[in-house]
């Protein structure tokens, strides 16, 4: 396009904006960088002498420079975007100085991150009563909860302004080798005999959950040690006693040698409860025989008193049976038990001789294992008289069927039960024989009820037991 001539009349000079009013400018512009056709002068109102004209030429300056005052309001407007390059003088616009070259505007120092408060560093203040000493340990909060849940009632909820103070009464060492094994410090603490019983108990109190199951199967498998060391084992408590004698074996119970009954007696209560509480041990009593039977045994035993019944197979069978009209309770027979001084242990042993079975290879049944030395058999071979159905055993009078086809256990005499002792039942074997003064019972005579049996019932309640003969050596409880 062609410019007009110079006139001879001299332009006005461009008004100046000071710096206030470039941000004045620059903020009436930002708030109307919406509007599709900007007022200018409504926006030239905000200064003094000024048109809206002088408005529109400085802020083509402003854009045309692209310095550090425009740079930084495109930090709040990004809608708005600089030429590439300062535009050229146009007719009737007074064309500004070249633009200037200046270095790129350093982007504003981001403010810090905000501290996780997973990563703040909990101080534990532990106080030795019994050293009468006092030491500082130190954690993150992330590493603690993790691995102490008992201090997540109180830290979960807290920030890092919040003002935290926690206080633990404990073993300074015993509190050491906790944090140590909080935060897997090398090497990893070791458990002993004479610090798992503190390490326990703490573990249990801090809520240790993994902890407490590697403390509880080294205490069970090094019971005997911790036993023999000098230390109160009553204050470990009832859920990890449990916990223990879950995990026990019946033959390491067996084997265990704790003559202060440091703890032995609480395992005995528990595995014994733990024992009832099986499916299938559910004990009864017997209101034919006078014994003990349990409900996996219902179906296995013969009861030698029971009146004959035909099952749905067709076979003669007879089984133990209870009395509704007198029920046996076996929590009153173990209180009495109790009341009359008899200790868990035996409690414990004389139960497990009832619910334990064993199979006989001489008679073909499966017997109670308190019951070893009940084979029972007649020395002498029964007499009957021309064509009768009945006769008598010459050893004890006792009468006879000429055809019985109920095989049940029944004599005068009694040996011991023959076990097939290479397989597993071999130490069940020898914890009877170790133990049998007090699993064992008698062969008992005629009228006579096991000491298990009567406790909790009247003595006429119950049927007698069956015939044998008194001078059967095991009567006197043992062979």
């Amino acid at each position: 396009l062609d410019t007009a001539a110079p006139s001879s009349t001299m332009a006005p000079a461009p008004v100046f904006f000071s710096f206030e009013m470039d941000e004045v400018l620059l903020a009436a512009v930002k708030s109307k960088s919406g509007m599709t056709t900007r007022k200018w002068d409504r926006i030239a109102e905000s200064f003094e002498n000024v048109t809206g004209a002088d408005c529109r030429e400085r802020w083509d300056v402003l854009q045309g420079r692209a310095g550090v005052e425009y740079r930084a309001f495109l930090l709040d407007a990004p809608q708005v975007h600089p030429p590439a390059a300062a535009s050229a003088s146009a007719p009737g616009r007074i064309a500004g100085p070249d633009p200037v070259a200046v270095d790129p505007a350093p982007k504003p120092t981001p403010p810090p991150a905000k501290r996780d408060d997973d990563d703040l560093e909990i101080t534990i203040h532990v106080r030795d009563e019994g050293r009468q000493i006092s030491r500082d340990f130190t954690c993150p909060k992330r590493t603690l909860l993790s691995g102490m849940s008992y201090f997540r009632h109180y830290l979960n909820d807290s920030t890092a302004s919040d003002d935290i103070d926690i206080s633990v009464h404990c073993d300074v060492h015993i509190f050491d080798w906790l944090m140590r094994y909080v935060k897997k410090q090398e090497p990893l603490p070791e458990l002993g005999p004479k610090t798992i019983v503190s390490i326990l108990i703490s573990s249990e109190f801090l809520k240790m959950d993994a902890l407490v199951d590697e403390s509880v199967t080294y205490f069970t498998k090094h019971l005997q040690e911790i036993v023999r060391v000098p230390i109160d084992l009553s204050c470990v408590s009832t859920p990890i006693v449990a916990k223990v004698a879950s995990q026990i074996t019946i033959q390491d119970l067996h084997r265990l040698d704790d003559p202060k009954d440091k703890i032995a007696g609480q395992l005995y209560k528990h595995k014994l409860e733990q024992m009832l509480s099986e499916p299938g041990n559910e004990i009864s009593l017997c209101q034919c025989c006078g014994i003990l039977f349990t409900r996996r045994q219902f179906d296995e035993q013969v009861c030698a008193k029971a009146n004959l019944f035909i099952d749905f197979h067709g076979r003669i069978v007879a089984r133990h049976s209870t009395d509704p009209q007198t029920p046996w309770s076996l929590s009153a027979c173990l209180t009495s038990l109790r009341a009359d001084g008899t200790s868990w242990c035996d409690l414990f042993w004389m139960l497990w001789g009832v619910v334990t079975d064993l199979y006989c290879t001489k008679c073909a049944t499966r017997f109670r294992i308190s019951d070893l030395g009940h084979c029972s058999f007649h020395p002498c071979d029964p007499v009957f008289l021309d064509g009768a159905t009945h006769g008598r055993y010459l050893c004890c009078k006792a009468q006879v069927l000429r055809f019985d086809t109920l095989e049940r256990p029944r004599g005068c005499r009694a040996a011991n039960h023959i076990v097939d002792s290479s397989n597993e039942d071999r130490h069940k074997l020898e914890i009877l024989l170790d133990r049998r003064a007090t699993i064992m019972c008698p062969f008992l005579a005629d009228g006579e009820v096991p000491r298990l049996s009567r406790l909790g019932l009247p003595t006429s309640s119950l049927a007698p037991s069956r015939c044998v003969c008194r001078s059967c050596k095991l009567y006197n409880g043992g062979p």
